[in-house]
């Protein structure tokens, strides 16, 4: 966008948020009487909610086939769990409870960015499988993470940030659970085959200090490999190879496929 452009956006954002807060004022006056603060608490909190939403789908400005309000799922099987602590009560102890202390990956696949709202895994490495909206033609990716500015502790805030990603085109779930991703044959654009039931789709770097929200392509050949045997997959997995630094969980706000349809 150039700078024009990007006033006028900002412009035309702005212009909505405060027509929806006119909207707002013209129910409080003509309430009449007292007014019950709690009863405008849910138009508030929806045109909040609109505002991030609109927000964040209006930056990359590109259809999210990842996005589990339009019927995006997590697939369990090939996610890796929740990052979790030994319980400290006595009675936990006594039987080996652990207790969850993130958020479970729906999140990564939800609008939002402030700080503590992501999906959290144990340890720098992990996975997650989602079965998208439709089965597209990956060609895109997104990564988002928590603005630097919004961070309290900006070195703890980032060292949980993903690093080293892979993007992978899922064919066989049960199958693709049990392969190994870090075979040479496995990682080349080839579909059919190969000793993986899916096809390597992307590479990246993610560095949170550069930008909060990335987009990255998936590889020609990959996308040509796909097109050229007819394969239009609907399941596809991130795979976090590494963060920056921290060794006790892994924090992923939110993962985003773009594609064309099939």
């Amino acid at each position: 966008m150039s700078k024009p452009e990007v006033i006028d956006y900002l412009e035309r954002e702005v212009g909505k948020v405060a027509s929806s807060i006119e909207k707002l004022k013209d129910t409080v006056k003509s309430s009449g009487g007292s007014v019950n603060v709690e009863s405008l608490k849910p138009a508030v909190d929806e045109l909040v909610q609109r505002s991030l939403a609109r927000y964040s789908a209006d930056v990359i400005a590109r259809p999210d086939y990842a996005l589990s309000s339009a019927g995006a799922s997590v697939v369990l099987k090939l996610t890796s769990p929740i990052w979790s602590t030994p319980s400290n009560s006595l009675f936990g102890r006594m039987m080996n409870t652990r207790v969850a202390r993130g958020l479970g990956p729906y999140f990564a696949l939800t609008p939002g960015t402030m700080p503590g709202t992501c999906w959290s895994f144990a340890g720098p490495s992990g996975t997650l499988g989602v079965q998208l909206v439709q089965d597209v033609i990956p060609t895109d990716f997104t990564i988002d993470h928590v603005p630097t500015d919004l961070v309290l502790d900006s070195a703890h805030g980032l060292d949980s940030a993903p690093k080293d990603v892979e993007v992978w085109a899922v064919f066989d779930v049960d199958r693709f659970a049990e392969a190994d991703l870090d075979n040479p044959k496995a990682r080349l654009p080839v579909v059919g085959g190969s000793p993986v039931p899916g096809l390597l789709l992307a590479t990246h770097r993610f560095d949170p200090k550069k930008a909060s929200v990335q987009t990255f392509p998936a590889a020609p050949e990959a996308v040509r490999a796909l097109r050229a045997r007819k394969v239009v997959p609907g399941v596809v997995l991130l795979r976090v190879k590494s963060n920056w630094g921290n060794e006790d969980y892994t924090c992923l706000y939110r993962f985003r496929v773009h594609a064309k349809e099939a």
